[in-house]
C-alpha cells in the first residue's frame, strides 16, 4: 500500500478513507472488505498460475502419469524412492518409481518429454 487518504465532513468527522493498493484505488467506508476481495483474487490467480506451472511438469501416457521436471541432481535408487515418497504434485502424494515395463512405455514416447535423458542406467546386483 502506498498511501491512505482520510476524508472528513464539515464537522471534522471521518467520512471515508481511500487507499491505493496494487495500482487500484479503493474508496469508501468499508474499503477493508474491498482490499480483502482483491487480496483473495490475487491469491487465486497465483494459485492457478502455480497449478498450471506444476501441471506443465507432468506427462500422461495411457493411464500413467510421469513427472517431467528437471531434478536437482542424479539420484541412486534409494534417493529416488525417497524423492517419490516426499513428492506432492497435482494433489497426488502416492508417487512411485516406474516399473521396467512403464519405463519402456515412457521411452517409446520420449519425444513428449522435455526432460527425459536418452540413456537409462540399470544396475543389477
Amino acid at each position: 500500500m502506498k498511501s491512505f487518504d482520510f476524508n472528513f465532513d464539515r464537522n471534522l468527522q471521518l467520512d471515508s478513507i481511500s487507499v491505493l493498493f496494487n495500482n487500484q484505488l479503493f474508496y469508501g467506508r468499508d474499503f477493508n472488505k474491498d482490499l480483502l476481495v482483491e487480496k483473495e483474487r490475487l491469491e487465486k490467480e497465483r494459485l492457478e498460475k502455480e497449478r498450471l506451472e506444476i501441471a506443465s511438469k507432468t506427462i500422461t501416457i495411457r493411464n500413467l502419469m510421469f513427472q517431467d521436471a528437471e531434478l536437482p541432481n542424479e539420484m541412486n535408487w534409494n534417493d529416488a524412492c525417497k524423492y517419490c515418497e516426499n513428492l506432492r504434485l497435482l494433489g497426488f502424494s502416492d508417487w512411485r518409481l516406474p516399473t521396467i515395463e512403464e519405463l519402456k512405455i515412457a521411452y517409446q514416447h520420449k519425444s513428449k518429454f522435455r526432460n527425459m535423458q536418452d540413456r537409462l542406467v540399470l544396475e543389477y546386483k
